[in-house]
């Protein structure tokens, strides 16, 4: 229940500073972990990334926050992007020394991998080794992952301009 809540906050903080300028699309990330994902675009080819993902395993739940930047490659809407940023989390160990069953987690996550996008579909494919400096299963942890994502917040385009004709003073007006 609490992860839903973080994903609705997310999503409302995110909708409300941002809807105005900036494209939104969520969506779904499968790899190692199950997940959902949430990115907002901030800046020309500048991108925050919210990750929710539960690793089944391990009995992991991890939240990252990522700041990526897109480089755009063979045509519009094919992107390579590359990332980092922090996640918080927690995760269950099954060890009778262990004084609690849930342990925190944290450390720093970096990301690089491939995005088109489709209409009003992102389709992505990613590497995302992450380091836990407290916590977690073990303390260099990597994975591939799938994400599909769709774009519900679409960037506003300003309207073309329609040009005025110019009226030199020397030109007579016909009658």
């Amino acid at each position: 229940m609490m992860r839903i809540r973080m994903l609705l906050l997310l999503s409302v903080v995110f909708t409300q500073v941002f809807a105005q300028q900036y494209s939104t699309a969520a969506g779904i990330r499968l790899g190692g972990d199950i997940g959902l994902t949430l990115q907002q675009q901030v800046a020309k080819n500048i991108t925050v990334e919210a990750l929710l993902q539960q690793r089944i395993l391990h009995r992991q739940t991890t939240g990252t926050l990522l700041l990526e930047k897109h480089f755009p490659l063979a045509g519009k809407g094919f992107n390579l992007y590359a990332g980092a940023g922090p996640h918080i989390g927690h995760w269950g160990r099954r060890n009778p020394e262990a004084n609690s069953n849930n342990q925190l987690l944290y450390g720093a996550t970096v990301i690089a991998g491939l995005e088109i996008k489709l209409g009003k579909l992102l389709l992505s494919a990613d590497y995302k080794p992450a380091v836990n400096i407290k916590g977690g299963w073990q303390t260099f942890d990597s994975q591939t992952g799938l994400s599909a994502r769709y774009i519900f917040i679409k960037k506003a385009r300003p309207a073309k301009k329609q040009r005025q004709p110019i009226h030199w003073p020397w030109q007579q007006k016909q009658a």
